[in-house]
């Protein structure tokens, strides 16, 4: 039987594989691609998509802020939204999905984020069993559910890897996305 799209495998970047250089923001974790996926995923990836999201007070006015590299050319451009009333996780997942809504279908993507809220579900692979349960936990609705039914549409148009990076550690472009995240944040207070 065929793995789930969204079976992981979970290692340090020091033992990654070719196609994720190591990164001179210092040391992180990497999540590759659905092992179904790997085909697709081979070689560098097409963009980088650093992702932040933010809510003060949590729950209140938040935002998101993505950066997105172009591999090919170094080109960067900065994506940011404000949320009138969020969540910080609700924040951190607006991120992801709006980085990679910005992105053509088919496109090799690592996404790059400091959110384990974000990262855990597909680690451990706990997001295809709560889909395939009508997006429940149990006897109850995912919280979330809406944004998690987002993110996993926008994943499976691409081919994804994910990094995570401690926050506030001064990796540049994570530091970045996470200044777009609280001017975005600032912003909502006036929505």
């Amino acid at each position: 039987p065929r793995p789930p799209r969204w079976q992981t495998e979970w290692r340090q970047s020091h033992v990654a594989a070719p196609q994720t250089p190591p990164s001179p923001a210092g040391p992180a974790l990497v999540l590759d691609a659905p092992r179904d996926r790997l085909q697709a995923a081979t070689g560098p990836a097409d963009f980088e998509a650093w992702t932040d999201g933010a809510c003060v007070p949590n729950p209140g006015p938040g935002g998101f802020g993505a950066v997105i590299v172009d591999c090919k050319s170094g080109a960067q451009t900065e994506i940011q939204g404000a949320i009138r009333q969020t969540t910080n996780n609700r924040a951190e997942l607006e991120a992801v999905i709006a980085a990679l809504r910005s992105l053509p279908r088919g496109a090799r993507v690592e996404v790059v984020t400091d959110s384990r809220y974000v990262m855990e579900p597909v680690r451990t692979g706990a997001i295809e069993k709560v889909r395939r349960l009508g997006w429940k936990r149990k006897n109850s609705e995912l919280i979330n559910s809406d944004l998690w039914r987002l993110l996993y549409a926008e994943v499976e148009a691409r081919a994804v890897s994910w990094r995570w990076v401690r926050g506030h550690t001064g990796v540049a472009l994570n530091e970045r996305a996470d200044r777009l995240a609280e001017r975005a944040a600032a912003r909502a207070r006036f929505l």
